[in-house]
């Protein structure tokens, strides 16, 4: 009896059937080699599936690991499916590399996930008419421990499967399998070799109903526990991490003297060791149909019991297999995205150990000046009190770079943190902010991701900068020695996060969310203006960040300089009428229609309209006319002194460029400069401006010297584009504050010209806020979210008959969840809601908290159907969106999408 015997009765499945089987009969003699024939099944039925499938016929990859992260192939198994793959897939993969060796009862579970997916096969492409059912009893329960292949001793055989395998036979195949694996390179040669076996009518006929047979699907049962289960899905989450079974986890850990009386006593489902057998962690299991929560209190009664006999209070954590919360000492639990590193814990302790006050301290050598002191210390006091981050507001060219560099020497040199990460969104920002660190903290190792330089890309370093685009990629990439992912959850014990306000917060979500650490964020907005959702994000109170240093108080005390503005009489389109006048919803509802990609909304004005405006020659002419003729001049006035032009896009900059050449040609080709991401070496141009007697005095910019640039020379801006942002606003404006000793004519720099060619000043005047930047979501964020509103809609209208799109509809969206690709760092923390929302129950009935939920926890990991050509995914987008109004009876919301 075999329980792969409904693979063998169809000839669709001889591809992987015996293989199968193979493995099953394997099981008995030696787990390790049952587990590498399992992942072999899962190779070769895994090829089978993307030979018939005709969803999967684009297929380009070529290893198992591409197919089970293609798209479309996760959106047709589901995520709970696709989890239990990449178990088996890395199973085999310790055992061929040679990392780990299993138990018996361990490969009897790999095989059970094995079965699941054959089943899944089954259901879909094949007869499927017969209930199957797991039956992990005709294994031995005798043989528990994998046979040692040097003794001559006979396997124990189960009662109800025959067993031919000898252990020389099994270890000759388990080598031959170790060979397979590693010369796997190529799986879409099988694919294709597999598709040419089958004809047009055939390929069709196992198609045949496809859709009907997904939807009918159930997952067949099994003798195995949920709790045997779950534990594996831990086991394999902290062998991810660097754990041993064994060695450095414990499982079932007897621990005594829990409670009042001395003879208490109870089991810990997992402790996590040092190297000296001290515990570190103890992690409480549930079931996943209990939260977490569920264990806090017996989880808390082991650690004081452990702390009471080893001195060292260990880390708690609780899980149910999806999600894990913390708590360590001192600080409130909190959600983290997976178990700590044993080197996460033991930097955790040592810091816990020899953490000292940090109320005095000297920073003399970095930060001279009151209130960059004043900022270290309000950090700490902060810090000092548990809470987990800070807000810093002070004015551009006040110093921030400084002053936080001044709080890493004081957090390390008393013992806070280890491991420090600086995070801008600019490589030019990152590439200053460690140039700074290399002459202020020259003892500390020091690294920029972002460099072109090998040697300055050390991932080891202490203290690492980088743009947040970098670290995303560099997360699931960057491997330690042992192969395990370097940046563990843990590895930083404190994150700077420059220009900290909402719209970068949400954009890199999946950042903050991964890393478990102190947080600074710093800022140049004014404190009035800082929405009140920045506030939030650092637990504080609206208007009141941990420290404020304002523009105003800074040219007061005379460290950095004011500015004047003039603003040109010119053409340009009022902005504000048409917004203003709408309701607040209708304003929702227009922001979500006309915002860019970078969340800027525009007014009434159409884009073409603004470009007819700022791409005119004459318009042009005149801006240029008027900062030649007004602009601060240097070297007796012949000279125009350094200016930054803020353009709108790269061609609107070249013919900025071109049009002041033509009008003064006596001036060389550099003098006038464009600098953005379309010029190579662009890096080297923003150095050649930032030089006093450099050749560009004209640097026109587009993105790039917006924010974080240190040019004290620079005395004329050029704000040539409608500006939405308040935080931007407030950074270009810093662009031109800093102190210049001597620069005009032997007298020092007092004050700074601005240039408004479009009204921003007069627009922040009147909308003191601006028009909030959202974050954007994307498109396939957005038609997620509709497509939700839509369904929940169609479910309170019963004038409309719509269970056929309604049922359509929640195929959708569960196909659509099933294509996160749960093995990015950006999905974990969020396995419970993929999980959710990969289940029909989840849509039935929805409410508004429903929709909340599966938009704030999935909507940012969803992605595109590449085949869908951009225009067509915006068209769908608008039709829901028309759909939805139409069955909500949202007349003013109608119209404008109408008008749209």
């Amino acid at each position: 009896m075999s329980n792969f015997q409904f693979l063998e009765k169809q000839q669709n499945f001889n591809s992987f059937s015996s293989q199968a089987v193979k493995a099953e009969k394997m099981l008995l003699v030696d787990p390790d080699s049952s587990i590498l024939q399992s992942r072999v099944t899962l190779e070769k039925a895994t090829a089978w599936v993307f030979s018939v499938d005709k969803t999967l016929k684009d297929f380009k990859g070529s290893t198992t690991f591409d197919c089970l992260t293609y798209p479309k192939f996760r959106a047709l198994i589901g995520q709970q499916l696709l989890d239990r793959l990449h178990l088996i897939r890395k199973a085999g993969n310790n055992v061929a590399h040679g990392k780990m060796s299993f138990r018996f009862d361990q490969a009897v579970i790999v095989l059970n996930l094995l079965y699941d997916y054959c089943d899944w096969i089954d259901q879909i492409y094949g007869n499927g008419q017969t209930y199957h059912r797991f039956n992990a009893a005709i294994y031995t329960t005798a043989s528990t421990a994998k046979v040692n292949t040097q003794t001559a001793a006979a396997p124990v055989v189960a009662p109800h499967i025959t067993v031919t395998e000898t252990v020389k036979t099994v270890s000759a195949s388990g080598s031959a399998l170790k060979s397979t694996l590693s010369e796997s390179k190529n799986i879409q040669k099988e694919v294709l070799s597999l598709r040419k076996t089958y004809t047009k009518d055939a390929i069709d006929n196992l198609n045949k109903d496809k859709k009907v047979k997904q939807q009918s699907y159930v997952k067949p049962q099994s003798t195995i526990s949920e709790a045997d289960t779950r534990k594996f899905f831990i086991d394999t989450r902290l062998r991810d991490c660097g754990w041993k079974e064994g060695v450095d986890w414990i499982n079932e850990f007897k621990i005594s003297d829990l409670g009042v009386n001395a003879t208490d006593s109870g089991r810990a489902d997992y402790v996590l060791l040092d190297d000296d057998r001290t515990p570190l962690a103890v992690i409480e299991a549930k079931s996943t149909s209990e939260s977490v929560e569920t264990g806090r209190y017996q989880a808390k009664l082991y650690a004081d019991a452990l702390e009471k006999k080893y001195g060292v209070k260990p880390v708690i954590f609780l899980s149910n297999g999806l999600e894990i919360r913390m708590s360590n000492d001192g600080y409130a639990e909190r959600k983290v995205s997976t178990f700590f590193s044993k080197s996460d814990l033991q930097s955790l302790m040592f810091n816990r150990r020899h953490r000292e006050p940090i109320d005095t301290f000297d920073v003399s050598d970095i930060c001279n000046r009151y209130y960059q002191k004043e900022a270290i210390t309000a950090a700490c006091h902060h810090f000092s009190q548990n809470f987990r981050k800070a807000l810093l507001v002070m004015a551009t060219g006040s110093g921030k770079t400084r002053t936080v560099l001044g709080l890493i020497k004081v957090l390390t040199e008393r013992g806070w943190v280890k491991n420090v990460l600086f995070l801008a969104d600019r490589t030019s920002l990152v590439s200053q902010a460690y140039s700074a660190a290399k002459l202020n903290l020259k003892s500390y190792p020091l690294s920029n991701l972002c460099s072109e330089k090998k040697e300055d890309r050390d991932t080891g370093a202490r203290i690492i900068f980088s743009t947040y685009q970098t670290m995303i990629g560099t997360i699931d990439k960057e491997l330690d020695k042992n192969g395990v992912r370097l940046f563990t959850p843990g590895h930083f014990d404190l994150i700077i996060c420059d220009e900290a306000h909402r719209s970068i917060y949400n954009r890199y979500k999946d950042i903050f969310d991964y890393f478990d650490s102190l947080l600074v964020g710093l800022t140049a907005t004014p404190k009035d203006d800082i929405g009140r959702n920045t506030y939030k994000i650092f637990d504080l109170e609206d208007g009141d960040p941990n420290y404020y240093y304002s523009l105003e108080q800074a040219v007061k005390d005379e460290y950095l300089v004011d500015y004047s503005t003039f603003e040109i009489d010119t053409t340009f389109l009022t902005r504000g009428i048409d917004y203003k006048s709408l309701s607040d919803d209708d304003k929702e509802q227009y922001e979500e229609l006309f915002s860019d990609e970078d969340g800027f909304i525009p007014e009434t004005i159409s884009s073409k309209a603004i470009n007819d405006w700022l791409f005119n020659k004459d318009t042009i002419r005149k801006i240029l006319y008027r900062l030649m003729e007004s602009g601060i001049r240097i070297d007796s006035g012949n000279t125009i002194g350094k200016t930054i032009i803020f353009a709108r896009n790269h061609q609107h900059a070249e013919v900025i460029k071109a049009v002041f050449h033509e009008q003064y040609s006596s001036y060389s080709n550099e003098f006038c400069s464009v600098i953005d991401t379309h010029i190579k070496f662009y890096d080297a141009l923003i150095e050649e401006f930032k030089k006093k007697d450099g050749k560009i005095q004209i640097a026109i910019s587009v993105d790039m010297l917006d924010t974080g640039i240190d040019v004290p020379e620079c005395v004329n801006l050029v704000f040539f584009k409608p500006v939405y942002s308040l935080a931007k606003f407030w950074q270009m404006i810093g662009r031109g504050t800093r102190l210049c000793p001597k620069l005009i004519d032997g007298e020092d720099k007092d004050c700074f010209y601005i240039f408004d060619a479009c009204q921003n000043f007069e627009f922040f005047r009147t909308n003191k806020k601006g028009i909030k930047t959202k974050n954007r979501p994307s498109l396939e964020h957005r038609t997620f979210q509709i497509r939700l509103n839509l369904l929940k809609a169609m479910q309170l209208n019963q004038d409309i008959e719509s269970e056929d799109y309604q049922k359509e509809t929640i195929d959708d969206l569960i196909a659509k969840v099933r294509t996160i690709n749960k093995k990015s760092f950006a999905s974990l923390g969020h396995e419970q809601a993929i999980v959710n929302f990969s289940d029909s129950k989840a849509y039935l009935s929805l409410a508004d908290s429903d929709i909340q939920s599966a938009v704030d926890e999935l909507g940012r990991l969803i992605v595109s159907d590449s085949s869908d050509h951009i225009s067509a995914r915006r068209f769908d987008h608008l039709m829901y969106g028309l759909e939805y109004d139409f069955v909500a009876a949202k007349t003013s919301g109608f119209k404008m999408r109408l008008k749209y």
